[in-house]
């Protein structure tokens, strides 16, 4: 039976940074891993910390884990709030912020990013290379850094952008909110497209009611204009122009329904010094509920385990 992820509350930590106030999932490492370097995930778009709960609890069997919720994303508020635009440059420079407020002096981490979230730790590197020292090892959990990478035709493409631009401006945002992001009207949505949905494939009818009562609270939680701004701004994005001196960790999906795989390794390859690759056993780009810790272990190939050992 699929239900909504539930975090103990002894496992959540508030933070404030730049007067923005959010959660933090904060899971400690185990007494056999106490000296290892804590592994601070970046979730993606459409997402919060119940939706990378399973996976952070993974991550744990092998090192503390850190999880963030990023402004305007699992209910914390927009970075609107106090005027500043709601893209990745400035989500990026929050994580820089939280990392120098999380990890002072110094301390070292291992950093990964899902999809979405990787662009944001790689802009916060670029932006901030001053805490490249800080990093022992960074991964990409079905990352990207091209608009290209997308399995999209380039008119499709250039429209979407032109969509998500006008949906992320003020009045249409709010409109949207307002008309939209009603419980009915998403239900009746994913309903309609349960048979060929990547999300939705799979289920028994209850099991996805259940994924549909998940997906409504994620689009009722993710502020409508962070939400189509960084849209527009992933379907027009390129980060290679700034190579970063770092390897990296790419975990890939064979059966990815948003990215061409090869197009993603190749512009890496542009970026980072090296660049390795893993594949994950699962379905689709990434679920909308993984419950059980060990199919969440499956997201994270057995290849990729050893960079969760590094000594702090």
């Amino acid at each position: 039976m699929v239900t909504t992820p539930k975090i103990p509350a002894q496992f959540l930590a508030r933070t404030h940074i730049q007067g923005l106030s959010g959660r933090v999932l904060e899971l400690p490492a185990s007494a056999a891993h106490a000296d290892r370097l804590p592994a601070l995930l970046i979730y993606g778009h459409h997402s919060s910390l119940e939706r990378m709960y399973s996976l952070a609890q993974a991550v744990n069997e092998h090192a503390p884990v850190v999880l963030p919720d990023m402004p305007g994303f699992g209910g914390m508020p927009s970075l609107t709030t106090i005027g500043k635009k709601p893209n990745t440059d400035g989500l990026a420079d929050y994580l820089a912020a939280f990392v120098r407020q999380r990890f002072p002096d110094g301390q070292r981490f291992v950093v990964g990013g899902m999809s979405l979230g990787f662009v944001v730790v790689v802009r916060m590197l670029q932006r901030h290379p001053e805490l490249l020292p800080q990093v022992a090892h960074l991964f990409s959990l079905v990352g990207f850094v091209h608009y290209n990478d997308f399995n999209i035709a380039p008119r499709k493409r250039r429209f979407f952008v032109r969509v998500a631009r006008t949906m992320a401006r003020r009045p249409t945002a709010k409109a949207f909110d307002n008309l939209i992001l009603r419980k009915p009207f998403i239900a009746t949505t994913y309903n309609l497209r349960a048979r060929s949905h990547p999300k939705m494939k799979g289920y028994t009818w209850t099991e996805r009611q259940n994924l549909i009562d998940f997906e409504v609270i994620l689009w009722k939680t993710n502020e409508v204009r962070t939400y189509f701004t960084t849209m527009a701004e992933m379907l027009n994005i390129d980060l290679t122009a700034q190579p970063l001196p770092l390897p990296v960790e790419h975990v890939a999906v064979s059966t990815d329904q948003y990215f061409d795989n090869h197009k993603v390794v190749e512009h890496l390859k542009q970026m980072f010094t090296s660049v390795h690759i893993h594949y994950a056993n699962m379905p689709n780009h990434a679920p909308t509920v993984v419950e059980d810790v060990a199919d969440a272990r499956q997201m994270i190939p057995n290849s990729l385990w050893h960079i969760f050992a590094n000594k702090s």
